[in-house]
């Protein structure tokens, strides 16, 4: 009994000890560490803050400080832009005019089929390599079935050397996998 007393004495000292330091703190002095304030984001405009800004207001026309003349802003409608007449107006100057000396280069605003590429452009080499390649993929056509490996057969290894009835899948309408024993393995 004497080392469970002399554990509970040192826990009640730990105890203590832990209580007299947390009546002690100080949470009015100087921090010690820097508190991360959360920006938030300002509260959306509503329908009538985004009129007033829109709204039109009186220009002053004159030079002179005592001119009274306002006169009212013409009306601009709004455009927004698709993402390709976005891309067109930042585009630089070059995109669209073309250098001295040269004919800009006409593109047609409708496309076109490219149609069948010609073979005359084509070194020798690569042109053995497409047209081997393009038999294999004739002959791949034709004979699917010498490409593609045989479909396994399904057999039972048994310890004994015979398949029992009902080992096969769906035999009896339902899967007897859960029927058989454990030793016995399908085979792909």
């Amino acid at each position: 009994m004497s080392e469970v007393q002399e554990i509970v004495k040192h826990m009640q000292s730990l105890r203590e000890e832990y209580l007299g330091w947390r009546n002690n703190l100080d949470l009015d002095g100087p921090k010690k560490y820097k508190i991360d304030k959360r920006r938030t984001k300002p509260k959306p405009k509503t329908l009538e803050e985004l009129k007033n800004q829109a709204k039109y207001k009186k220009r002053w026309k004159g030079a002179g400080a005592q001119n009274s003349e306002f006169a009212s802003v013409a009306s601009l409608k709004p455009c927004v832009l698709s993402t390709w007449e976005t891309a067109k107006a930042m585009a630089p100057e070059r995109s669209f005019k073309a250098p001295p000396g040269s004919k800009p280069i006409l593109v047609p605003q409708v496309g076109r089929e490219f149609g069948q590429p010609s073979m005359d452009q084509v070194s020798k080499r690569y042109k053995t390599v497409l047209l081997t390649n393009i038999e294999k993929f004739n002959d791949y056509v034709q004979r699917p079935s010498q490409y593609q490996k045989p479909p396994p057969e399904l057999t039972i290894l048994h310890p004994r050397g015979f398949t029992p009835a009902g080992t096969l899948m769906k035999e009896f309408g339902f899967p007897t996998t859960h029927l058989l024993p454990k030793s016995m393995t399908m085979k792909k």
